[in-house]
């Protein structure tokens, strides 16, 4: 893993990032897959391909499970966390299925952009770090909540 990886913001634009073109679910139904699929439709990506990670891929590289010809069966929505990683996706399109996500009626994913580091990534590789940066973000965010919520009842 690289240390110094660092959040990039992503430029609403129409120039394609790095990775095939392909969205990887890990933590989502057939049902919830089959709506990221209408969504990226709705978008004008329809040549996005939408991969639900097999149970045999956790140990695969992202970009052979991005690749791969036949994904295999998904693993159980239950057994994963809920990540949305897009590969090959421009700009503009990033930021579509992000605004637009809501309309599947999924629950919010961790959303995640492929980048030269992470496409070398196992899945679990991959899945732990993002784990460990949404709690480091939950972490901050909790540190903050309590200063504004001391001060909000100092106020009254």
């Amino acid at each position: 893993m690289n240390d110094d990886a660092t959040f990039q913001p992503v430029m609403k634009c129409n120039v394609r990032r790095v990775g095939p073109r392909a969205v990887l679910l890990t933590g989502f139904t057939s049902e919830e897959a089959t709506a990221i699929g209408e969504l990226m439709r709705r978008i004008e990506a329809p040549d996005v391909r939408v991969i639900q990670c097999a149970a045999e891929a956790i140990d695969a590289r992202i970009q052979d499970v991005l690749t791969a010809e036949n994904p295999g069966e998904p693993a159980p929505a239950d057994k994963l966390p809920r990540v949305l990683l897009m590969s090959g996706l421009s700009g503009s399109e990033f930021h579509d299925l992000m605004d637009k996500f809501h309309t599947t009626e999924a629950p919010r994913p961790i959303f995640a952009a492929a980048t030269p580091n992470n496409l070398i990534f196992t899945v679990k590789e991959l899945l732990i770090e993002l784990l460990k940066e949404q709690r480091a973000m939950a972490a901050m965010q909790a540190a903050r909540q309590p200063k504004a919520a001391v001060k909000k009842k100092d106020d009254e």
